[in-house]
């Protein structure tokens, strides 16, 4: 009964999170059940349904259009959809996973991600397909227990460790797991779920401490930290758990890159640059500039080593990319902007990242891969002086 499950709980707000999106779970804890909630009020919302069978589904997500909820049976490696009104599993198959920690889609809308510890010392990533059970080992993502895996929008995958109660950023290409600099606080224990929710790209995660007791929790993914906070010692669950949020198809793409500010022109404001594609390797992007000097030109420019914070000669800004840097002045052909009297340009990035070009010839540069990251700031006349915008990094699917 809702009124039994909808206990009081202990809140507490570290920051607020923007989004309020459906979540479907599997409580692992007691008699094995289906539950539903929502990421803003997760226990007042909580509903759980005892499923028709008791199933170690340790890995469970929505496919990216957010239709389809697939499982992994940690025991049988059976792989099928979840009902969420019901938790009837239905198998589709024999996966050929070893065993399964977590589950993540792509939101490329083909790929998936798994992850399963090796029973000696490290947690592999795979990649594969759920809807056909077959998957390639990528790598050790890093020793111990990963015990979850979720990815944003832009396809940024990361991993929930168990064993250092710590959350780490994951190289798709690689499998390598990287720790977020600060362990989460929580003691982990047993399964955990986490999921991003990709109408803003905020990752929750439901964390159990063992006895009944744990946190459904979002995080800074630059410090690793909570940054919300709900107790759920009443629900006594021990929770896998899945966002029901579809991919964006043709939307805002890249991360700020927080370490460099832009410097305000000669309106008062700092320019600001939205980058809008599906993030897939090759496909188009296009770009705005926002925020800048009335009638000034400007173009955009690009390149994979973002971190070089410089004033460079005759210019007022911060440049935000090291070499080599590419330039949207002239190929493809038409990419130099002009502000308006609101201060917004006019053009659009490029083509796509396989014709970025490069500085002095302006021959194409090889094509982005999967995996593979660029920086972007737009570069602008401001008076006698220029200007850069502030710098947002795209890692491509």
């Amino acid at each position: 009964m809702r009124s039994l499950l909808s206990v009081t709980a202990l809140l507490v707000t570290l920051s607020t999170a923007s989004a309020q999106s459906p979540i479907v779970g599997w409580n692992l804890r007691g008699a094995d059940a289906v539950f539903t909630s929502d990421t803003s009020t997760f226990v007042a919302s909580y509903v759980q349904t005892v499923a028709p069978a008791a199933l170690p589904l340790y890995g469970i997500d929505w496919d990216a259009s957010a239709t389809t909820l697939w499982a992994i049976d940690n025991v049988t490696f059976e792989y099928g959809t979840l009902e969420p009104a019901t938790g009837a599993f239905t198998v589709v198959g024999v996966s050929n996973m070893p065993g399964i920690t977590g589950l993540t889609a792509s939101p490329d809308g083909t790929t998936w991600y798994a992850s399963d510890y090796d029973g000696v010392a490290n947690t592999q990533l795979y990649v594969g397909d759920v809807t056909t059970g077959v998957f390639t080992l990528v790598g050790d993502i890093g020793a111990g227990i990963h015990i979850d895996i979720a990815m944003d929008s832009n396809g940024n995958l990361y991993s929930h460790s168990i064993s250092d109660d710590t959350l780490y950023s994951v190289n798709t290409t690689t499998g390598m797991g990287t720790a977020l600099p600060n362990a989460t606080g929580f003691a982990a224990n047993f399964a955990q779920g986490m999921d991003f929710d990709w109408t803003d790209d905020t990752l929750y995660a439901t964390i159990y401490t063992g006895g009944g007791t744990g946190m459904f929790c979002s995080f800074d993914l630059t410090t690793g930290l909570p940054a919300t906070m709900e107790d759920t010692v009443g629900l006594n669950a021990e929770m896998e758990m899945a966002i029901q949020v579809a991919a964006p198809s043709d939307g805002p793409l890249g991360t700020l890159d927080t370490a460099c500010n832009a410097l305000p022109n000669s309106s008062g404001l700092a320019a600001a640059i939205e980058l809008i594609g599906t993030g897939n390797a090759g496909d188009p992007i296009a770009g705005t500039a926002t925020q800048g000097p009335a009638d000034q030109f400007g173009y955009f420019i690009s390149g994979p080593n973002p971190g070089l914070y410089i004033t460079p000669p005759g210019s007022s800004g911060i440049i935000c990319i090291g070499n080599p840097q590419f330039r949207y002045d002239s190929v493809p052909a038409g990419q130099v902007f002009q502000f308006d009297a609101a201060g917004i340009s006019d053009r659009v990035v490029g083509d796509g990242p396989s014709d970025l070009p490069t500085d002095g010839s302006y021959a194409p540069v090889p094509a982005v891969l999967a995996g593979e990251s660029r920086a972007f700031q737009a570069w602008y006349r401001d008076g006698m002086t220029s200007n850069f915008s502030e710098s947002k990094i795209v890692t491509f699917q």
